[in-house]
């Protein structure tokens, strides 16, 4: 993890999700920085405002939408990110290249419209009622509020990751969709609409493929009513490639499934 990457942890910090080593260089960051200390205070205020919000009882259509969301919301199993640390290759991270700038083809200079993915926060604010109207104890409520806070937190990084200076578009050939990526803020994101659904069973993943062929794993994700979003996080210096490939569900450690599409630099 470097630097820039610590401004994504915000949300993690105020759940109390960082592990020791996480916390701490957050920590140390935090008094330097000019915006973590604002996002961590407004995210703060946002946790005890829905902790202390009433909770009701949701209707059958409500209870029916949240379930929907969660069934089309797959996250990557801990057994792939145990296997990619055991490799030395964590999850969307490219180790042992030096910066470099990469190419200045088509620069973005404002925000796309942000299709489906927009709605996410609230589904997720949703299922915290949801799941409190029908389950005692605040523990259940709280899981929901993560969920929320964590689907904001992602939010404002692609924001971030999009406006940069040096965004630079690539088309990807997958329904409507291409990926952004920037050098300064370490990381690629891919976006679009229109999207097909993959073959039954299986999985999306985004694979940061570098020069000499080796592919580093990056985030699953399946498409929300022909809408796609996912962020991968790494050096980019040594990436000559963006691949997507259909994998088992929980994404592999290496591509096993066929490209369905790629972006070349």
């Amino acid at each position: 993890m470097n630097e820039l990457n610590l401004h994504a942890l915000t949300g993690a910090y105020v759940l109390d999700a960082l592990d020791g080593s996480e916390r701490e260089r957050f920590e140390a960051h935090l008094p330097d920085c000019t915006e973590c200390p604002d996002e961590v205070s407004t995210l703060r205020e946002a946790v005890t405002a829905m902790a202390l919000g009433d909770v009701t009882a949701p209707t059958a259509r409500l209870k029916a939408a949240v379930l929907a969301e969660i069934v089309r919301t797959p996250q990557v199993g801990p057994e792939v990110a145990a296997a990619a640390a055991d490799a030395d290759a964590p999850t969307g991270i490219i180790a042992g290249a030096t910066v470099a700038p990469i190419p200045t083809t088509a620069v973005v200079r404002r925000a796309p419209v942000v299709p489906a993915w927009r709605r996410w926060p609230a589904v997720a604010a949703a299922a915290a009622v949801l799941i409190g109207g029908v389950v005692t104890g605040g523990g259940v409520l709280y899981r929901g509020q993560q969920a929320s806070i964590r689907a904001e937190a992602t939010h404002d990084r692609m924001m971030r990751i999009v406006s940069a200076p040096d965004a630079v578009s690539h088309a990807l050939d997958l329904g409507a969709a291409h990926v952004v990526m920037s050098a300064e803020m370490s990381a690629a994101v891919v976006m679009g609409e229109n999207v097909p659904m993959p073959e039954h069973g299986a999985i999306y993943q985004v694979w940061m493929v570098h020069a000499d062929g080796t592919a580093a794993p990056g985030p699953t994700f399946m498409p929300d009513s022909g809408a796609v979003m996912a962020i991968a996080e790494g050096d980019l210096s040594g990436v000559r490639e963006i691949t997507v490939t259909e994998e088992p569900m929980g994404g592999s450690i290496a591509p096993t499934g066929t490209v369905v599409a790629r972006a070349a630099f």
